[in-house]
């Protein structure tokens, strides 16, 4: 047995697995990057927590966790290959996807963009429709779940882990006390804060949190039952109503009155995107049918070092500068017998 939180790297769990380094800690046990001995595999090894008291029916809630998993083949989704029994422990051995969460990659870059939210979105929604098209309920969809890994062409690809508190739809068996509450308070759904029966649309509402956690940076707030202000957020002033209208959709507290899968909450955000995007901006010259004209000075155009063009003489008969002496002579004159 071991002291809750202490970091086994470096020590072996069971015959086939050495623990290379711990990724990360939660409330069911740890999860560490371990290499199989005899394949030489990466897999992530969620070791459950020996310390947990038993109504908390760890083991029963790793099966499960390990049942949701196997039941989903999914780019988008973490896989698991094997639960490994070692010293009266348990733990779970899946796909070891090498990046980092969503919620670390938001905090190092800051907001990101309507265009790369509604890229991460997609895949994000891909898995998690397959997820529900298995008959599973993640029940706890937040950026710390998401693992941002490579494709081989050196995409970004979002992978959804940890069903630690997942359940078939149709499950009879409940593991949770009635009324006793799971999940994370700033992605939870009214009714999975109530305690209240929960099906796809919870996890269509925790989705919308997380789409807002993107573009703000930060978690929302919400209150008990209810549904987050989208106000609360500094950065909201600049999102575009489009993308608003799209994530008060989501954020309703009823879950009829919400998109009914996860794929239409994110083709209804890259539609918002796409509105934004064909908005024109303002120009200078806006285009009224041709090429406007471009009215410059001409000594804007002339260089200011070379003398102006002096006018030539007109062609004629040579009657014209003596006329208009002989015109002055006579207006000279008239004036002088004036005075």
């Amino acid at each position: 047995m071991t002291a809750p939180g202490f970091d086994r790297s470096g020590t072996s769990f069971g015959e086939r697995y050495a623990l290379v380094r711990r990724l990360g800690v939660g409330g069911m046990g740890e999860v560490y990057l371990a290499r199989h001995k005899l394949l030489g595999i990466d897999r992530a090894l969620k070791v459950l927590r020996s310390a947990l008291p038993a109504d908390a029916h760890p083991v029963e809630r790793l099966l499960r966790e390990a049942r949701a998993l196997a039941a989903v083949d999914h780019t988008n989704v973490v896989r698991v290959h094997d639960i490994e029994t070692a010293g009266g422990e348990v733990a779970l051995a899946m796909e070891y996807v090498e990046g980092e969460t969503l919620l670390s990659h938001v905090r190092r870059l800051g907001p990101l963009s309507p265009g790369a939210v509604s890229d991460l979105l997609e895949d994000i929604a891909a898995g998690l429709d397959a997820i529900h098209n298995a008959g599973i309920l993640h029940r706890d969809l937040k950026p710390s779940n998401v693992l941002l890994g490579r494709a081989s062409n050196g995409e970004v690809v979002p992978r959804i882990v940890d069903f630690g508190i997942a359940r078939s739809e149709s499950d009879e068996e409940q593991l949770t006390a009635p009324r006793q509450i799971l999940g994370t308070p700033a992605y939870m759904s009214p009714e999975q804060a109530a305690g209240l029966p929960v099906d796809a649309r919870s996890d269509v509402f925790s989705l919308t949190a997380v789409i807002a956690f993107m573009l703000a940076g930060s978690a929302p707030v919400i209150a008990p039952g209810g549904s987050p202000d989208l106000d609360s957020w500094s950065t909201s002033s600049a999102w575009p109503q489009s993308i608003r209208t799209v994530l008060n959709a989501g954020f309703q507290r009823f879950p009829p009155d919400r998109p009914s899968s996860a794929k239409e909450l994110a083709l209804r955000f890259r539609s918002a995107v796409r509105d934004q995007e064909s908005v024109p901006t303002r120009d200078a010259f806006p285009d009224r049918g041709g090429k406007q004209p471009l009215v410059v000075p001409v000594t804007e155009i002339l260089p200011r070092e070379l003398p102006l063009p002096v006018p030539a003489r007109p062609a004629g008969n040579g009657w014209g500068p003596w006329l208009s002496v002989a015109v002055l002579g006579v207006m000279l004159g008239v004036v002088i017998g004036l005075l």
